[in-house]
């Protein structure tokens, strides 16, 4: 009787499972969550339990650290511990990296129209939403204790991850693609037409860019309200 190995992960994952040192500087770190953020937002192939606890321990120990120092403080801008100026760092690289990520899909549906532009924007909404959900729970501590404390001080423009996740894709993405015409708003509208009229559509394809739409339009009722 043979016995079926367990699949191997790929060398990503398998440089993942091995956290930075914990006196490591933050480019160190940074480079390793940079690769993390990659893998979960591009790649099909989920991460190992070992690579997950490994990013989720890194985000916890560097946003935790009460020896690192912000150059917020060391300029007498900010009064509050090393740990929560950490956090600050840490929410502009990621930021800076889901803004990065949703302009390359951008440039990806910038020449395409019609059936094939909803397609692919269900796509890339879909791979994209999924990720941000695997971020919402690695960078929790994030949300818990720095993006917490911004928000209840009354700081604008700072969202839990997920939510931050969303803003970059409307800000970077579906504005754009809607400045430039209702491109998607015209095919999805023939697509309800035709299922309307009895024909068959594609339902997943419907359902997707329905719930995109629905959650982008929450999120500006949110942004007014929060204003």
């Amino acid at each position: 009787m043979t016995t079926r190995m367990a699949s191997q992960p790929s060398a990503t994952v398998a440089a993942l499972e091995n956290m930075p040192h914990h006196r490591a500087e933050f480019g160190e770190i940074w480079a390793y969550l940079y690769a993390g953020l990659e893998h979960i937002m591009t790649s099909e192939e989920r991460l190992s339990h070992r690579a997950y606890t490994a990013i989720h321990g890194t985000v916890y120990a560097y946003c935790t650290s009460p020896r690192k120092q912000s150059t917020a403080r060391s300029l007498g801008t900010h009064p509050n511990t090393g740990a929560d100026l950490v956090g600050e760092e840490l929410y502009k690289e990621l930021s800076t990296y889901l803004i990065s990520r949703v302009e390359r899909i951008q440039r990806k549906l910038a020449h395409k129209d019609d059936i094939e532009l909803l397609r692919d924007y269900a796509y890339e909404w879909d791979r994209y939403m999924r990720g941000a959900a695997s971020l919402r729970s690695l960078f929790s501590h994030l949300d818990r204790h720095w993006i917490k404390r911004e928000r209840d001080e009354g700081k604008k423009n700072i969202y839990e991850v997920h939510t931050l996740a969303l803003v970059q894709w409307k800000t970077h993405l579906f504005v754009p693609i809607q400045e430039s015409g209702p491109r998607l708003i015209i095919p999805l509208l023939k697509l309800i037409a035709q299922e309307r009229n009895g024909e068959v559509v594609d339902q997943n394809l419907l359902r997707t860019v329905t719930d995109s739409f629905s959650r982008l339009r929450k999120l500006e009722v949110m942004e007014v309200t929060t204003t």
